[in-house]
């Protein structure tokens, strides 16, 4: 336990750099995330459950003091399962492949050692599906939006972690989903 206190401490003052050397007019990132989301929706008699498991790349450029314009490429598997709520019961499970490109902005508000965001983007996303009902073709494309908060933890001058909430949508000519997804990434920022 005295080992652990004395990592923490030493973490700690490791990241006490200023926030607002990264958060400036021309500075680069490279970032990457690991999502996990679980949403689910009613329809008719029936429930359906998604968990779904995402891999993002990103970059991001600060066109001025506190605001960033960000890139991000999506790759996820997504389970679902659909059960009866009444009448005859039954359940079937499909699974999807999405690929997602997503442009947006942040705004920032630098502290200490934390930068707190809120931001909005937005993108195209291509589905596959295979199981019960999939074709096992992409789709065509749909689109995307998500608000987000979130900070980056400075870690030290150029390395944060970046724990963030999403409200995701995606809307195409045949249905619209909709739910919320916690992630944390990690972004190294290019002064």
């Amino acid at each position: 336990m005295k080992s652990v206190l004395i990592f923490l401490r030493a973490l700690c003052s490791v990241s006490i750099c200023v926030a607002q050397q990264q958060i400036k007019s021309g500075v680069y990132s490279l970032s990457g995330s690991i999502m996990y989301s679980s949403t689910s929706s009613e329809v008719l008699s029936s429930r359906q459950t998604r968990t779904n498991f995402v891999l993002s790349p990103g970059a991001s450029f600060f066109l001025d003091d506190r605001i960033e314009l960000t890139g991000a490429a999506f790759y996820s598997r997504m389970n679902s399962e659909t059960n009866a709520t009444g009448g005859v019961p039954y359940s079937s499970g499909i699974t999807s492949t999405s690929i997602s490109v997503r442009l947006g902005l942040r705004q920032y508000i630098p502290m200490e050692t934390i930068a707190v965001f809120v931001g909005a983007n937005g993108g195209l996303s291509w589905f596959k599906y295979d199981g019960s009902f999939g074709t096992g073709s992409f789709s065509p494309p749909n689109r995307t939006y998500a608000i987000e908060v979130g900070l980056d933890y400075f870690l030290n001058q150029v390395l944060a972690l970046e724990p963030s909430m999403q409200y995701l949508g995606a809307k195409s000519d045949f249905n619209s989903d909709a739910g919320i997804s916690v992630s944390v990434g990690v972004k190294y920022f290019i002064l």
